[in-house]
Parts: structure tokens; sequence; C-alpha cells
């Protein structure tokens, strides 16, 4: 299995980019979101990858952080969802926006990425519930008029969701959340912010 390449990044475009590794050029697909945080041609990089293998093709698909890499393989984990609307979710909205409104059961914003209609939208949401709404240690079902964040800001809940939907507990994603809140006060209402320093946090 391929966990990451590291070497020269030889051609780069919106979605796909060839990485120079020991002599050997590696093509790898990549998301939007990936892509626009890679450096010029001819510099080096480091891309975590998902290696996918199918019938017609060996596929290496290719993310810039951990999160990235973990919603894709979550979003390849639900019936009818593949790679390609895997790359398009990433490509539309962050890893950290997906787990949110996954969180939040939106799934008119699931429903946003293209290839995805109403059908597939709610089973997204449902298959991927466990992952994102494991309430236990909250106080009550979170509310989708948002009664339930009535002593929690928005960026904290929905940091505290995609944390959970990404394995940790509710209990151990609001400790880590409000730990990072306290001690970064300056990040409280950025929620990219908020989850990159969580990440970093056991």
């Amino acid at each position: 299995m391929i966990d990451f390449l590291e070497g020269r990044l030889v051609l780069k475009s919106l979605t796909r980019v060839v990485i120079e590794c020991g002599g050997v050029g590696y093509e790898v697909l990549v998301p939007m979101t990936t892509s626009s945080t890679l450096p010029p041609a001819n510099t080096s990089v480091r891309l975590l990858t998902v290696f996918h293998v199918r019938e017609d093709a060996h596929v290496l698909y290719g993310f810039a952080t951990e999160l990235d890499r973990e919603m894709f393989r979550m979003l390849t984990g639900v019936s009818g969802v593949g790679p390609k609307i895997a790359l398009a979710a990433l490509s539309c909205l962050s890893a950290q926006h997906l787990a949110a409104a996954i969180g939040r059961r939106d799934a008119a914003a699931i429903k946003s990425i293209p290839g995805v209609g109403q059908k597939l939208a709610n089973r997204i949401v449902t298959e991927l519930e466990d992952y994102s709404l494991k309430v236990a240690g909250m106080e009550g079902p979170i509310a989708t008029d948002g009664s339930q964040r009535a002593h929690r800001s928005q960026p904290l809940h929905d940091a505290e969701l995609a944390l959970i939907a990404l394995g940790h507990t509710p209990a151990a994603a609001r400790r880590i959340v409000t730990n990072v809140a306290r001690t970064t006060p300056a990040i409280r209402d950025d929620i990219d912010a908020l989850i990159r320093m969580a990440m970093t946090q056991r």
C-alpha cells in the first residue's frame, strides 16, 4: 500500500498531478481543495494517498491533510459513492465543512455536490451518522432548528461534529474543542482554524 508520495511536482492541474519519486512519475488524482494548496511545478511536495484498485485501473488519490484523506475514505464507504463523487465533494466543500454538514444532517448542503441527488445525499447523512451524531455525552439530540446550540457557539459545535465524524467520541471531541477555544481564544469563531488545531490535540 502506498501511504504517501514525496518528490518533485512535475505537473499540476485542478484535479490531477504528477509527482516524480526516484525517477518514476506517479499520476495522482486530487480534489481542488488539495491542488489549490500545492506549490508551483518543479518544487518538492508530499501528498498522503489512497490506492484504489479497479478491474480496469489502479488509481492513486492524493490529499494535502489527514483530515481530507479520512473524509474521502468515509465517503467512499457509503453505498453508491465512488471516488469520483468523493473527489467532487472535497472539491466543493472542505473536509471540515463536509463533516459539520453531516453532523447537522444537512442533506441540502450534501446535495450541492455535483452528481449527488436527494436520495444519495440522504444516504450519505444516514450511513455516516454513526460517525457524526453519536450524541452520548452531549445534552440530548442535536436539534435541526439550532436550539441544541443555545449554550454552544456554532463554530465550536461544528468543530465538535467534525471530530466526531472522524472517529472521536463526543466527550473527547467536546473536551478537545473546549480546550483549544480556551487556550487560543482568537480562533474560537473560525471553524477551519479550530479543527486544524483540534486535530493536533490528544
